[in-house]
């Protein structure tokens, strides 16, 4: 179960950052109104 937990929380950090570099490209392609939006979901 330690093994797994660990390797789960990698793959974790790994999706995080990718979401993260797809909501800022998204942030910066989309008008400053829409920004709030974007945080709340």
């Amino acid at each position: 179960m330690g093994g797994n937990w660990s390797e789960n929380r990698a793959s974790i950090k790994e999706n995080s950052q990718s979401l993260k570099m797809t909501l800022r490209h998204r942030i910066r392609a989309m008008p400053l109104k829409n920004t709030p939006i974007i945080y709340i979901r």
